[in-house]
């Protein structure tokens, strides 16, 4: 469904049950090119390696962040026991909107498929993930960081204690992932 493509466009595409983003970098001749009824050239970098893809991070350590508009900064962590987990993001510069999921589920979660997120959080964002959500184990946790409309700085944080100042968290039911946007996204 793209008839109009432009330098930034994402583009999903579906191969076989593995989903990769591909993002425009440059059109030519012109900014904005339809591609209905037009040979269309397109060259591919190498891609990302999986491994060089999320960042590992400890529980209990934050860290800080830049993430581009409309973009994903992804990060890994591994929850080893069933205790409530808490997701803090805290904006430096810009907003930001948080995805989450674990192994077994999404491992790349975007606005588009994950388990749990938060809208864009304009200075302090928080999701808690009780331990009686069915979704919740003990496993390899895969978390994305996106830019809201604009460049974004910001410092992260995840424990697992409960959190006095725990926001609603959007949850898709695992067992069919569907299409969700979060209202501000």
């Amino acid at each position: 469904n793209y008839s109009l493509l432009q330098s930034g466009d994402r583009i999903m595409l579906r191969y076989g049950p593995t989903e990769f983003a591909v993002v425009v970098r440059e059109t030519r001749p012109d900014p904005v090119i339809a591609i209905i009824d037009a040979d269309v050239e397109v060259d591919f970098p190498p891609p990302v390696q999986k491994s060089d893809v999320h960042a590992f991070i400890q529980l209990e350590n934050p860290v800080e962040g830049a993430v581009e508009a409309n973009e994903y900064l992804y990060f890994k962590f591994v929850v080893k026991d069933k205790q409530p987990l808490t997701v803090s993001v805290e904006n430096l510069e810009g907003d930001v909107c948080m995805y989450m999921s674990r192994d077994g589920l999404v491992e790349e979660p975007t606005r588009e498929h994950f388990t749990w997120g938060t809208g864009a959080t304009t200075t302090t964002g928080t999701m808690t993930i009780p331990t009686s959500d069915p979704n919740f184990a003990p496993a390899m946790f895969y978390l994305a960081i996106m830019g809201f409309r604009e460049h974004a700085r910001f410092r992260l944080l995840v424990t697992q204690h409960v959190s006095a100042a725990a926001v609603p968290v959007q949850r898709i039911d695992s067992r069919i992932i569907e299409m969700a946007t979060c209202a501000n996204c």
